[in-house]
């Protein structure tokens, strides 16, 4: 079940098949998609197959195809209900499923971490998008901007913020804000990694 809140696609990254399968994707119910998987070797040597290789198993007195391939398909914006479904043959593997412009909320674009003992707080927050595997892929993302937060369990006042940068351990800038019973609303600088927070009593 996914709720896009764009167009998109599901890939579908195959790893193995046994003999032959025909995976259908049943997209609301609708069949969308079909894909005949075979695994025997063709007798034109001449013509490419789809697997990469493919063994013999005496035992089952069937082939098996090591496949490594991706195969897509489109999904409109909305809600929806996807299935796969193995309608003939035997088996397949699925090294993985990727949904293409569709992300959990569980991944927000923005992380926040805080400590505050009512009266002054700590903060820590993270742009999503910087981590470990996006810098060693080299892979180039633009800053969060325009981006607000509201600070909850300080005493209503008035409050400095300082935004320090974790790379040099020094400040950055500050800015005053207000707390009242609904929180302590900030508007964050443009945020291309992380940054932290000292809220303090001005």
């Amino acid at each position: 079940h996914v709720n896009y809140p764009h167009a998109g696609r599901m890939v579908l990254h195959v790893d193995t098949v046994s003999d032959f399968a025909n995976l259908n994707v049943i997209l609301d119910g609708k069949l969308t998609q079909e894909w005949k998987l075979n695994t025997t070797p063709y007798a034109d040597v001449t013509i490419k197959p789809p697997f990469e290789k493919t063994e013999f198993m005496k035992e089952y007195g069937i082939y098996q195809a090591k496949y490594n391939k991706d195969y897509a398909f489109n999904i409109p914006a909305g809600e929806h209900t996807i299935k796969l479904d193995v309608v003939q043959g035997d088996w397949i593997s699925l090294a993985g499923i990727t949904l293409e412009g569709y992300r959990s909320s569980n991944i927000p674009d923005i992380q926040v971490y805080g400590l505050t003992n009512g009266k002054e707080a700590a903060l820590w927050v993270h742009n999503g998008m910087s981590n470990w595997k996006n810098a060693m892929d080299g892979k180039r993302f633009p800053p969060i901007r325009g981006a607000e937060m509201t600070v909850i369990g300080l005493h209503s006042g008035g409050y400095t913020v300082e935004w320090w940068n974790t790379q040099t351990g020094k400040m950055e800038s500050s800015l005053r804000a207000k707390a009242d019973k609904t929180g302590l609303r900030i508007y964050l600088p443009d945020l291309p990694a992380d940054i932290a927070a000292r809220v303090i009593p001005k």
